[in-house]
């Protein structure tokens, strides 16, 4: 009886470590044909990134993707052309297109004519889409609050200001300095995106409007006053402020910086992605580990914020929304943005 529960164990261990062998990820690469093109299939364990560079007897394409590990290799089952586009579909990853001009690639809707459906409006702000998502708009007075049920104005200063600089955003809050205070302040105010409520909270000692923001990191934000020279941490949800040491995170490790550098007032937390919206030439451009994509030809002025698949972006007096695989989508107009499209925040 003893050597049979041994042997099952052996077994039983054996399976195991051939399962883990087969299912834990590994980086490989792959050669393999598809409807005539030549595929190069590559997986990066350490980035959990896929690389493809396909082949006709015309051009060579190229493309990346985070995706989750599969163990079947030759993820591509189906490659169609069109014009000087490929549509990619697979069973494994997400079905995607390439388009190639020469050594310019696009995406397939880079020309694609933006519908406009129905609008509200509120204050001058034509409404198209808010994708659920909740807005705060600087009109120089006060804050413009739009979130679909609850729009309204937020005022915090009894003077015009231009353009806020000494403000972050952090989680569900956004915070900003008191601009009532000349050339120095001891108080912030807090709006909370999910229902416009404004809070507010002193600091123990006077800074400069001259500081700036040089990055968030978990509950903090971090200030440099470059009068004084002494570094921040400011945490808004326990309305707290003490001293930090001179540095940055970098990619959520802590960075010593030298005070020269911190006093050239460019300083700021670096968090590097594989996948980044980049303007170039008022252009909107994706970058991605192996290319360059055009994403739209309209005249780009400033991306509000992005991630590694989407991106809110102004051009003209509008405000659009792309996701680099549907699609781009307008959102609001606002002919103040043909001027200033600083301090637009969504949640």
């Amino acid at each position: 009886m003893k050597k049979l529960i041994f042997l099952v164990s052996i077994i039983a261990v054996l399976l195991a470590i051939f399962v883990l062998t087969i299912c834990i990820p590994k980086s490989y690469e792959y050669n393999y044909d598809v409807n005539g093109f030549k595929v190069k299939e590559k997986f990066s364990k350490k980035e959990k990134l896929y690389t493809f560079d396909i082949n006709d007897d015309e051009s060579n394409y190229k493309y990346a993707i985070i995706s989750k590990y599969s163990k079947k290799r030759g993820l591509i089952n189906k490659i169609a052309k069109k014009g000087s586009c490929l549509f990619i579909s697979s069973e494994h990853v997400q079905n995607f297109t390439i388009c190639k001009d020469n050594d310019l690639y696009y995406t397939s809707f880079i020309d694609s004519i933006i519908e406009y459906q129905d609008t509200s409006n509120y204050d001058k702000i034509g409404i198209y889409n808010l994708l659920d998502k909740r807005y705060l708009i600087w009109n120089y007075t006060d804050f413009i609050y739009l979130s679909g049920h609850n729009n309204k104005h937020i005022k915090l200063f009894s003077n015009d200001v231009y353009k806020l600089d000494i403000v972050a955003k952090i989680h569900n809050s956004l915070v900003i300095a008191d601009y009532d205070q000349k050339y120095k302040f001891n108080k912030f105010y807090v709006i909370d995106s999910k229902n416009g409520n404004v809070s507010s909270f002193d600091v123990n000692r006077d800074l400069y409007l001259n500081s700036y923001i040089l990055g968030t990191y978990k509950k903090n934000i971090y200030l440099y006053d470059a009068q004084k020279e002494i570094q921040y941490a400011i945490n808004p949800f326990s309305k707290s402020m003490k001293k930090s040491a001179y540095g940055i995170y970098n990619n959520g490790e802590f960075e010593k910086v030298s005070i020269n550098k911190l006093n050239k007032l460019n300083v700021s937390f670096v968090n590097d992605t594989l996948f980044n919206y980049f303007i170039k030439d008022n252009k909107l451009f994706y970058k991605t580990p192996v290319n360059e994509v055009l994403v739209s030809n309209m005249n780009v002025t400033n991306i509000v914020e992005s991630n590694d698949k989407e991106a809110f972006f102004i051009s003209g007096d509008t405000l659009y929304f792309v996701n680099i695989s549907k699609g781009i989508t307008p959102l609001l107009t606002y002919s103040e943005w043909n001027f200033n499209s600083s301090n637009i925040y969504v949640f």
